[in-house]
């Protein structure tokens, strides 16, 4: 998992991505790799064992925020 990560996604300035979009992409590798997955929490503090300093932020109008990484993006 932690490959995974390293493999797709990569630290980038001036950048955000929501917490669930990656999540459900976690869980669609895990379902391919017919791995069991980890709840929403463990992976966060997976996701910022891997990428040091993560930020987040919620965005979005009152309401209807969302939680981002900020400083997270997919990789090219």
């Amino acid at each position: 998992t932690v490959q995974w990560l390293l493999d797709n996604y990569e630290t980038a300035e001036g950048v955000s991505l929501p917490r669930s979009t990656l999540y459900n992409h976690y869980l669609l590798h895990s379902q391919e790799q017919k791995l069991e997955p980890v709840n929403a929490a463990s992976f966060g503090k997976l996701i910022r064992s891997v990428f040091m300093g993560l930020r987040t932020r919620r965005l979005g109008t009152r309401g209807n925020s969302k939680y981002h990484y900020y400083g997270l993006r997919i990789k090219a």
